[in-house]
Formats: C-alpha cells, sequence, structure tokens
C-alpha cells in the first residue's frame, strides 16, 4: 500500500471517531437538559396535585363546618333538640371493647369504647348522608365531625361496620389522641396536621375547621385525605416519564448518530478530494452546498423549549385559576355563613366575585313568589345600583339568559353576546362581550340565577363553569339560610305580639277586677291604697318613663312594666327633701326591674293555677259522670255537679229532637 493509500484510510478512520464523538456530544447535551426538565415537570406536578388536594380539603372542612352548624341551629329553632343537648359532655357507655375479640391491637382498649349522648340518635338520622355526600373521591378517607373532646356521634358509613372492629368500626367513641384533640379543641379557621393513622399505618392529612353553634364553639369537621393515591400517581407518572424518556434516549442516539454523519461527510469528502489532490490529482472537484443545519437545530432546539415553556406557563395559569376559583368559593362560604341579612349579603358577594375573577359585572336574581319573574337583588358598579333603583326584573322562559337560566336550571354560556340568539340586551351594560348565567338552587328548587358579564369574547370557558356554579351554589344556600332565618325571626315576633297582647289581656282583667290595688308605705306601717295619684305618677304612667317631681327635687316617680306594658307606678319621696342622686335612681330603677319580673311570675303562676284548678274541676266532673252507663244516672250526675261546682241556682238538663220541640212550643 502507497503512502496515498494509507493517508486516505487513516483519514477514514479519524472522521469515523469525528463521527462517534460528535454524536457522543450530542447525546451528553441533550439528555441531561432533557433528565432536568422532565424531573422539574414531575416536581411541579407533584407540588400542584398536592396543592389541589389540600385546597379541596380545606374547602370540604369549611364547608362541612358550616352546613354542620347550620344544622344544629336549625335543630335547636325546630325544637329537635335544646341547646343543653347539642352541648351535651355526659357521655354514657354503652358498648366497652373485649381485647380477646381483637387481640392484634395493642393500644388501649378504653379508647375503644362506645358512648351515647343527648343529641347521637339526632345526628345518625339527619348527619349520615351529609358526611358521606362528602366522601367524593378515593383520596378522601373521612369526614366526619367531633365536639371539643373529641367524641364522634356519627362516622362515615365505611367506618360503621358496627362490629367493634378497631380499624372499622370508629363511630360513636372519643378520640382524644393527640392529634384528635388538638383539631377538636382548635378554634382558627383550619388546622393542618399530618400523621399515621393508628391500627392502618396510613400517612393521612388530617384539615379542621371550627363548628360555632349560635357563636358558641361546639367541635371541628374533621378531613382525612391519604397521601397513598397521590403517590401512586406520582409514582405511575414518573414511570411513564422513564419509559418515554428510554424510547427518547434511542432516538436521540440515532439522530445524533445521524447529524454526526451528516456534519461528517461534507469534511471527509472535502479531505479526500485535498489528499487526492496533493497526490497529484488535479482533476478532483467537490461541489458543497451551503448548510445551516446547525442553525435550524438551534432554531428548533429553542422553538422546542418555547413550546414547552409556554405549555408549563399554561398548566400554572390554568391551576393559578382554579386555585382562585376555590378559595374565592372558600370566601364566598365563609360570607354568607356569618351573615344571615340578604340585603347586606349579596351585594357582598356580586363584590367578592367581580373583584376576585376580574369580572366586568356580577349580578343575583331571585325569583318572585308567583314564579313569573326574576327580580334582581344585587348587582355590582353602577350599572348594578341603576337596574335596582328602577327594580330591574326578567320574565322566566322570556328572551334572555337568565330567564332561560332559570326555567330550565341549567348554566348558559354565551362567548359572543353580539352574536348570540337568545340575549337580553341591556343598555346599562355596553361592554358586555361575553356572560354566564348559572342557576341558584335550593335543593330540587331554582330559586334564582348568578350572571357573570367579561368585556372580553370567549372570556368564559366550560371549566369555569364548575368552579362558578360552586359559587352559585354557595350562594343559593345563603339565601336559603337567610329566608329560613327571617321566618324563624317572623315566627317568633309574631308569638312575642301574641303573649304580649296576652299579658296585657290578663293584666287589664286583674286591674279591672281590682281597682284597690295600691300601697303605701311611711316609716309607721305599710297600708293599702288606692287613691293616691300625684301628677307625676300619672304623667309616668302615661308615657311608661321616670317622672322626677315637678314643685320639688325630692319626689320621683318610676313606671312598672310586665313585658313592656305600663301596669303601675312607684313614687318615692325623700324625707329630707334633698334631690335625688344618679347612683339612688339607678338603685330604684334596678329594684323597680326586680318588681317588673316578680309580678310577671306571680302572675304566670296565678294563671297556671286557674288553668289547673279549671281542668281539675273539668277531670272530676267528667270522672264523675263515666262512673256508670246508665243515661238517666249520667244526666242526673251532669245537673247536679255542673250546678254545684259552677255555683248555680238552677240548671236544667233535657234531652229531645229538634221535631219534639217544635211540637211542644
Amino acid at each position: 500500500m502507497d503512502e496515498h493509500a494509507m493517508a486516505l484510510d487513516s483519514t477514514e478512520r479519524w472522521m469515523g471517531r469525528l463521527q462517534v464523538r460528535v454524536t457522543l456530544a450530542v447525546i451528553f447535551t441533550l439528555v441531561p437538559l432533557l433528565v432536568v426538565m422532565t424531573w422539574l415537570t414531575l416536581y411541579f406536578q407533584r407540588q400542584d396535585m398536592e396543592r389541589l388536594l389540600l385546597e379541596k380539603a380545606e374547602s370540604i372542612a369549611i364547608s362541612g363546618a358550616a352546613n354542620i352548624g347550620y344544622l344544629w341551629e336549625r335543630a335547636i329553632a325546630d325544637g329537635d333538640l335544646t341547646r343543653e343537648q347539642v352541648f351535651d359532655t355526659n357521655y354514657v357507655r354503652f358498648w366497652t371493647y373485649d381485647p380477646a375479640t381483637y387481640p392484634e391491637f395493642e393500644g388501649d382498649s378504653q379508647s375503644l369504647d362506645k358512648y351515647h349522648t343527648q343529641y347521637d340518635a339526632y345526628t345518625d338520622e339527619h348527619w349520615q348522608d351529609l358526611l358521606d355526600a362528602y366522601l367524593t373521591s378515593d383520596d378522601i378517607i373521612f369526614t366526619v365531625a367531633l365536639d371539643v373532646n373529641g367524641y364522634i356521634p356519627t362516622h362515615n358509613r365505611r367506618w360503621s361496620s358496627g362490629d367493634g372492629n378497631p380499624a372499622t368500626d370508629r363511630t360513636k367513641r372519643i378520640f382524644n389522641d393527640p392529634v384528635g384533640i388538638t383539631a377538636a379543641r382548635n378554634t382558627e379557621p383550619l388546622l393542618q396536621q399530618v400523621y399515621q393513622r393508628p391500627g392502618t399505618g396510613e400517612t393521612l392529612w388530617d384539615v379542621s375547621a371550627p363548628i360555632y353553634v349560635y357563636g358558641e364553639h361546639w367541635g371541628v369537621f374533621r378531613v382525612g385525605m391519604e397521601l397513598t393515591q397521590n403517590q401512586a400517581r406520582v409514582a405511575t407518572a414518573t414511570w411513564r416519564t422513564v419509559i418515554i424518556m428510554a424510547f427518547v434516549v434511542l432516538i436521540v442516539g440515532g439522530v445524533a448518530w445521524g447529524i454526526g454523519h451528516y456534519v461528517a461527510d461534507p469534511i471527509i469528502l472535502l479531505t479526500q478530494a485535498a489528499l487526492r489532490a496533493a497526490g497529484g490529482d488535479l482533476e478532483q472537484h467537490i461541489d458543497i452546498a451551503n448548510r445551516n443545519e446547525i442553525t435550524l437545530l438551534a432554531h428548533a432546539f429553542n422553538t422546542m423549549t418555547t413550546q414547552l415553556r409556554e405549555t408549563l406557563a399554561g398548566l400554572e395559569h390554568r391551576v393559578a385559576e382554579r386555585t382562585q376559583g376555590l378559595l374565592t368559593a372558600a370566601e364566598v362560604s365563609s360570607a354568607t355563613t356569618a351573615v344571615l341579612d340578604m340585603d347586606a349579603l349579596l351585594p357582598q358577594v356580586v363584590e367578592l366575585v367581580r373583584e376576585r375573577f376580574n369580572l366586568y359585572y356580577v349580578g343575583v336574581f331571585l325569583t318572585d313568589e308567583a314564579g313569573e319573574y326574576a327580580i334582581l337583588r344585587a348587582g355590582s358598579g353602577q350599572a348594578g345600583r341603576a337596574m335596582l333603583a328602577r327594580n330591574h326584573r326578567l320574565a322566566i322562559g322570556g328572551d334572555s339568559m337568565i330567564g332561560r337560566c332559570v326555567l330550565r336550571g341549567q348554566a348558559d354560556i354565551q362567548l359572543d353576546v353580539g352574536t348570540a340568539a337568545v340575549r337580553f340586551d341591556n343598555p346599562d351594560l355596553p361592554d358586555t362581550r361575553s356572560e354566564l348565567a348559572l342557576p341558584l338552587r335550593a335543593g330540587s328548587q331554582v330559586i334564582g340565577a348568578l350572571t357573570v358579564q367579561s368585556e372580553q369574547e370567549a372570556f368564559f370557558s366550560q371549566e369555569d363553569i364548575s368552579v362558578m356554579q360552586t359559587v352559585a351554589d354557595q350562594v343559593a344556600n345563603a339565601v336559603r339560610n337567610a329566608r329560613l332565618f327571617q321566618q324563624v325571626q317572623d315566627s317568633l315576633e309574631s308569638e312575642r305580639r301574641a303573649y304580649s297582647e296576652l299579658t296585657q289581656d290578663a293584666w287589664r282583667n286583674l286591674l279591672q277586677a281590682r281597682p284597690d290595688l295600691g300601697f303605701m308605705s311611711n316609716r309607721q306601717t305599710t297600708l293599702q291604697t288606692a287613691d293616691v295619684w300625684r301628677p307625676e305618677m300619672k304623667e309616668a304612667l302615661r308615657t311608661g318613663q321616670l317622672v322626677p317631681g315637678q314643685d320639688a327635687t325630692s319626689t320621683l316617680a318610676i313606671p312598672i312594666k310586665v313585658r313592656n306594658q305600663v301596669v303601675g307606678v312607684i313614687d318615692g319621696r325623700k324625707p329630707d327633701g334633698t334631690e335625688w342622686t344618679p347612683e339612688e335612681i339607678t338603685l330604684l330603677a334596678a329594684m323597680t326591674d326586680q318588681l317588673n319580673v316578680a309580678l310577671e311570675s306571680a302572675q304566670l303562676y296565678q294563671d297556671s293555677q286557674r288553668r289547673a284548678a279549671r281542668e281539675q274541676l273539668v277531670g272530676e266532673v267528667t270522672a264523675r259522670m263515666r262512673e256508670t252507663l246508665d243515661i238517666e244516672r249520667i244526666l242526673h250526675t251532669a245537673a247536679g255537679e255542673l250546678r254545684s261546682r259552677l255555683g248555680l241556682e238552677r240548671l236544667v238538663v233535657r234531652l229531645g229532637t229538634p221535631e219534639e220541640q217544635e211540637i211542644t212550643e
């Protein structure tokens, strides 16, 4: 082999090694980048999934605490339970755990005992479906309400096996372990704990929110979220990514080999041509076209990273929007549980939703009693105030999104209102470009609709409907609670007025029967009198206000009130003619208040005694008449007993038919 051939062979071997180096350089550059990007993607996905799970648990805890508090208050208001029964802590043991039944249990056997309270029968009937309704996914292990001592009156059905098993029968037990008692006595809006569940070894997130009954802390609503499901999903995603990465590495290796070949070939051709020319072959000519492969590769890589970055940014933006939606729903839930006046609640809700979602307009419509119109009850901004001023309303089922939404009970979305077939053209909202109408459902009844509007076209998506519907459901529950509260208030006011009228009638009758009720006391004695009515006393009796003496400062007249009704006057005179001091006036007024209470109690006692005497009289007469089944004896006994008991001079009892009476007359 000559020198020229040896040079060509050496050049080819060197160029082969160059191709390998180029291939390895590409692989060692791209693969680590892909690995790092994949790891970051998995890491952020895991963080986002855990954050969404935690926010879901927080929303369930807040909603559950509000609903349990509402059920307690409704039970008290309806008379199903008393306040003392709701806060009963006298736990009556009705089942004792036998260690021989489950010998594998190594904890304190007394912690498995079961107890009754004065309200656990009520919670078994009214809470079970509500608690189970929150078990919306496999991640949620339990949703349960505990009192301040960790007592669970009613658990989810999945944890109420009834066989005493420490792992599956957890209802009516007292969970005063460190995690349970810390949650039960927490009064902060939310409490998060992570622990391993005894008996199962599961790692759980424990999220709890306090339950208040008429402002008093009753206990908490706990939500247990299992991390195993989330970890399994992360592990599955990791293995899938690893497999995909393996294929990507193979593909990248092949591409890198091709790139090395593509880069090395022109150099080999040029080198061979140069060597042949150096060997004397001057006819060598090689055409190598202009190439921008490296630039194109960089551009492709930049394009790929840009697309990946935009994809991740889009995912983060969607996660942020969903998170903001859940936080807004939680804020609306918190606001609706704290306010029961719809005139104050609804404006607060519309402004909160408009601000949090950066909307153009938000309004709440409620149906009228006839079910014909949806009437605007709250609207944001100047447009809302203008429509409220003219009592803006829309026909249900008419030519408007609100009317159609209320009629069908379904959400209605228009991404471009200019081309919508059904939309009510509102001059107060000229800049609306997209609109979403959501029904307000109270149980199976649609009581109104929530309208949210934006100045941007296609602002809303189908995903927004679920978030906004959560807000609408919170508003509907708040409206229902406010209406129930108003009904209770109206009922209480009616009962108060009726009782006040009965009290007034009773005192009026008493004063008419006893016009001489009055006493005068001096240093010598206390005598009954009815003819002392000084002008100040008459003025206090008429106005119901404290009246000082007109001619001297030593006298003072204070009205006697029973249930805000003036029934008399206390008239005091100081012996030395000095002025009444504020302390003396306060003391006399306080003792007069106690007299008011004593008079009311005495009047109620006398009424009860009269009713008892009347019922006793009726019972005795009825018993005498029922001593026989003979008609003549019954009539004889009735005539005698009625005349004697009523103190009558004469009483006649006759039996006869109407025809007989007409003939006799």
